[in-house]
């Protein structure tokens, strides 16, 4: 200190106004910038290194297990189609499936086929369609050949041929007796398999990012974290990964559905005598006759009442009418026939002799 801040004249020209309290302060302010300057130094030669922490540091478990969060729900960048192939944004390949649309193939039609067929022998027919099948590339996905009523054959057969085969194999089948029923739909895959493949690019990009999170994990806790994690997200690459080989393989081979029925002759009908009726006698019931007349006569005697009751009352004041004015007419045509008629005499006969 003496050195530094010395008390004599020499320290006194120098240092006129510093105080030996502030020689302390000074040193320390020294000591601290240099510190700094050899911390600084030592972080800048580990970030030199181009590690992925060099441009992200975590202050604790929770910082690092959000960012983990964050990767996981985030998509990733956008990959890219280099060479047929789907590579990230580093340059490193995450898939090998094409993009129809962007490669100029064609799109991608699951096509389906069915038909039922009449044939005379059911069992040749099975197996001439199976040896056409295997002739165009295909293979048989199932079939049951069963005996029905009478004893005649039947068999339902399902083939998978070559999408390119599609039409081919639909006339040769065509050919293996009379076609009763034919059916054929198509369904375009395109847009499903090209957003199924983008899904399936961010995925991996978001597993690579995982990955690397897992190795900069310090504590038991963040591994966990990140293995959890990247456990879901490769669960998602295995489902969307199964949909598109299942889309390809549709895509690549049609399936047509045969129904293979024989011919079966109508019977002709011989003709049978025609039963004779012969009549049954009806048993004699005098007790259900009696009580249908009654009901009847019931019935009969409300109509008659019913008629009287309503006749009486529509028309029995204008019969009334009537009759007063035909009994005043009489009367009076009587007493007119009175007035005009001659007094009556009688002769009385004279006395006899004897008398």
């Amino acid at each position: 200190m003496n050195n530094l801040f010395p008390s004599g004249r020499r320290g006194q020209r120098w240092f006129p106004l510093a105080p030996r309290s502030f020689s302390l302060f000074l040193l320390m302010l020294i000591l601290f910038f240099a510190g700094a300057t050899v911390l600084v130094a030592c972080g800048g030669g580990s970030g030199n290194a181009g590690d992925y922490a060099s441009d992200e540091s975590f202050s604790d478990g929770a910082d690092f297990e959000d960012s983990v969060a964050e990767v996981a729900e985030e998509p990733a960048a956008e990959p890219t189609m280099v060479g047929g192939v789907v590579v990230n944004e580093e340059g490193q390949v995450v898939s090998t499936n094409t993009n129809p649309t962007q490669q100029g193939q064609q799109r991608l039609i699951i096509k389906d086929g069915q038909m039922t067929v009449e044939v005379m022998e059911t069992d040749a027919a099975a197996e001439e369609l199976i040896n056409v099948t295997v002739d165009f590339g295909g293979y048989v996905i199932g079939q049951r050949i069963w005996t029905g009523e009478g004893g005649y054959r039947f068999a339902n057969i399902q083939v998978a041929v070559p999408v390119n085969q599609f039409e081919a194999a639909m006339r040769a089948f065509r050919t293996l007796g009379t076609v009763l029923d034919e059916s054929a739909s198509g369904e375009d895959v395109t847009d499903e398999y090209v957003d199924l493949n983008s899904r399936l690019g961010n995925l991996y990009a978001t597993q690579e990012r995982l990955r690397t999170f897992l190795e900069q994990a310090t504590t038991i806790s963040e591994t966990l974290k990140v293995h959890e994690e990247l456990t879901t997200i490769e669960e998602e690459i295995s489902i969307v990964q199964g949909r598109i080989n299942f889309l390809q393989d549709r895509a690549a081979f049609s399936t047509i559905t045969v129904n293979l029925q024989p011919f079966i002759p109508t019977p002709t009908p011989s003709a049978t005598p025609t039963a004779t009726m012969i009549p049954t006698a009806e048993s004699w019931r005098p007790g259900d006759t009696a009580q249908t007349a009654l009901v009847q006569l019931q019935e009969s005697g409300q109509s008659f009442f019913d008629f009287i009751l309503y006749n009486g009352i529509v028309c029995g004041p204008w019969i009334l009418g009537m009759v007063l004015l035909a009994y005043l007419a009489i009367r009076g045509y009587y007493r007119w026939l009175g007035r005009s008629a001659p007094p009556v005499t009688r002769s009385v006969p004279p006395p006899s002799k004897e008398e």
